[in-house]
């Protein structure tokens, strides 16, 4: 009987041993064109840093809302070092890492794009004022921002 029990173990350690794992691909990350150009940290500026107030945001779903109905003085701060520093009610609320892109190719669009954290916005910048567009195909979301000196 014990013998029995041996070969019975032996035979799943083999099988066992002899499966296969699978091992998935890495995560490669986001999808870089080769066309684009990052600018991020290493003591550059770019068209982002500095210190926004932000203004309004624009929902498809949710409609408009500012400071005044959310009763949020949000800040944003973008430094040199690709970091992102949001303020509500001049109180830390949160810090992400930010890559900005120049010359993103979606689709048949090129555009400026920034990524936070997993997220993807459309980026535009005229004059002191800074929009961001939802990245993504059937939700239109904005939220717009004026530089402060």
């Amino acid at each position: 009987m014990l013998k029995i029990y041996t070969v019975i173990l032996l035979c799943i350690v083999l099988l066992a041993g002899g499966c296969k794992k699978e091992n998935p691909e890495p995560d490669p990350g986001p999808y870089i064109p080769l066309e684009s150009t990052i600018i991020k940290g290493l003591g550059m500026n770019t068209p982002l840093t500095g210190k926004w107030d932000w203004v309004k945001a624009i929902s498809g779903t949710f409609g408009t809302s500012n400071p005044v109905s959310t009763g949020i003085d949000e800040k944003v701060v973008f430094t040199n070092d690709s970091t992102m520093t949001i303020y509500h009610n001049n109180l830390y609320y949160y810090q992400f890492k930010y890559l900005y892109y120049i010359n993103y190719k979606f689709g048949s669009r090129t555009l400026n794009m920034t990524a936070i954290g997993d997220s993807k916005y459309e980026t535009v910048i005229k004059n002191d004022t800074l929009t961001f567009s939802t990245f993504e195909y059937g939700n239109y979301d904005q939220r717009i921002y004026v530089k402060l000196k």
